[in-house]
């Protein structure tokens, strides 16, 4: 689901090298359970990377993404 949701967000910034959003922006977005929320370390392994595996092996969409730290915490993603 997550897979799908990153790729059509991806397909419609065509246009743009790169987007920035900040995790709250991007948990809305994806409609994130409140499970996700709480531990980045799951939110980043079962939708973040699952979705970059899927939509690589998949698609012919090549992408980079990364995190965006203030201090030790992960406040943003950067596609």
């Amino acid at each position: 689901i997550y897979s799908q949701r990153i790729f059509e967000l991806l397909k419609s910034w065509d246009d743009k090298p790169e987007v920035t959003l900040d995790l709250e922006n991007l948990y809305k977005i994806l409609d994130v359970p409140p499970t996700h929320k709480k531990d980045f370390a799951q939110f980043r392994l079962r939708v973040l990377e699952k979705a970059y595996k899927d939509i690589h092996k998949h698609t012919s969409l090549k992408y980079e993404w990364e995190q965006i730290k203030k201090g030790r915490a992960v406040c943003g993603i950067k596609f």
